[in-house]
């Protein structure tokens, strides 16, 4: 499981562009289990494409060697790597097309507004459930199109 974004940022928080946390995070260690023992030279398509075989999910495959990709860039603008080193990523998903059907969206606004917090009560008698007059998701009403 990947951290929460809040914990793979740097000391100084959100604000800090291209600043990531002082530890290695899962990626850097997916990496470092394929490419260690490896130089920059043997980047090449088929060991990106043997890299994303051996994650198993094109998507994280993405993210991880686009992490790679920015690293190489940086070691290069450092003067540690003397040649551009290409990386090739898969390919990106297709886009969702997924979206609610128009009934599918009355219900979910329905529901939003209609809802009743409700509590739990002990009385005498046992246990009471109790609906409130509060409605914790109308706000939710006003970012349905």
């Amino acid at each position: 499981m990947l951290p929460r974004k809040e914990d793979r940022r740097g000391p100084g928080g959100a604000g800090q562009k291209g600043k990531k946390a002082e530890g290695a995070g899962p990626e850097v260690a997916l990496l470092a289990s394929y490419w260690s023992g490896r130089s920059a030279a043997e980047v090449t398509e088929a060991t990106c494409e043997g890299f994303a075989a051996h994650v198993g999910s094109p998507s994280y495959a993405r993210r991880c060697l686009g992490d790679m990709q920015a690293a190489l860039g940086e070691a290069r603008r450092a003067g540690i790597l003397r040649k551009v080193v290409t990386v090739t990523l898969p390919a990106a998903p297709a886009p969702r097309e997924d979206w609610l059907s128009s009934p599918e969206a009355v219900a979910l606004v329905r529901t939003c507004w209609t809802h009743r917090d409700t509590q739990l009560r002990q009385t005498r008698d046992g246990p009471r459930l109790v609906i409130g007059r509060k409605r914790p998701w109308a706000h939710l009403v006003r970012f349905t199109p």
